[in-house]
């Protein structure tokens, strides 16, 4: 009889470990634990032997479910909580993450400004004569070429002329940073004149071209903004501060 009790006891003893409840253990996995203000965090719950998993963020919100996203809206450092909970809300265990949020840096907006305006090509002819011919000019058939530069009807800066100007004067460099323009969110003109008069004062002027662009937002590549028009090309450079 004895052995038969030692056998039941052994049994039954062998029945409670293997019917013992396996406990939740909670887990977290973060994308990472510093960002900026706004920016969105990814988190997973890597919790074992959990019915369910419900996040705190730190900041009055919650949410549910094996992973999530959070966004937070101001800067500090927060601790994210996942709750791993198992069957039926027998047992229940808790993780803790720090992340630290940032304001975002401030974006420093920066002004272009005017360095220098390079006329590239200029029609030769007008209509098909030249642009002095039969008016006297300085005794050519060639333009006098000048360049103005300004926005709104107000000529900025009037450039000296070129006496009987040809393509071998191109590239033509007109330097304007001493000038200090700042380019403003506006159309700018450059318009190109072959001065007509008989004397230097440029009283009167036969426009050759006109070329047009906002230069305060115009695509630039490393600070040249290119404005074609038909057969006259200029390129506009800027330097920002």
């Amino acid at each position: 009889m004895k052995k038969q009790y030692v056998t039941i006891a052994v049994l039954a003893l062998v029945s409670i470990i293997g019917c013992k409840r396996k406990l939740p253990v909670a887990c977290i996995t973060a994308t990472k634990t510093e960002a900026l203000v706004n920016e969105e965090l990814s988190f997973a719950s890597c919790a074992t032997d959990a019915a369910s998993v419900t996040w705190n963020f730190g900041d009055a919100t919650t949410a549910e479910g094996e992973s999530t996203l959070h966004k937070y809206t101001k800067a500090g450092t927060y601790a994210v909580s996942l709750r791993a909970v198992s069957k039926k809300n027998k047992a229940a265990d808790k993780a803790v993450v720090i992340v630290t949020i940032k304001d975002a840096p401030l974006t420093v907006v920066k002004s272009r400004y005017l360095t220098k305006i390079v006329l590239k090509a200029f029609p030769q002819d007008n209509a098909g004569s030249k642009w002095d011919a039969g008016n006297g000019g300085f005794g050519s058939s060639d333009a006098d070429l000048f360049i103005n530069f300004g926005t709104d009807s107000t000529i900025l800066y009037h450039s000296e002329f070129v006496v009987n100007a040809t393509q071998a004067i191109l590239p033509k460099t007109y330097n304007v940073a001493a000038f200090n323009y700042k380019l403003e969110n506006k159309i700018y003109f450059i318009d190109l004149g072959d001065d007509d008069g008989a004397n230097l004062s440029n009283l009167t002027w036969t426009k050759i071209r006109t070329l047009t662009a906002n230069l305060g937002t115009a695509t630039a590549t490393n600070g040249k903004i290119t404005i074609v028009n038909t057969d006259c090309s200029v390129d506009v450079y800027f330097e920002e501060r």
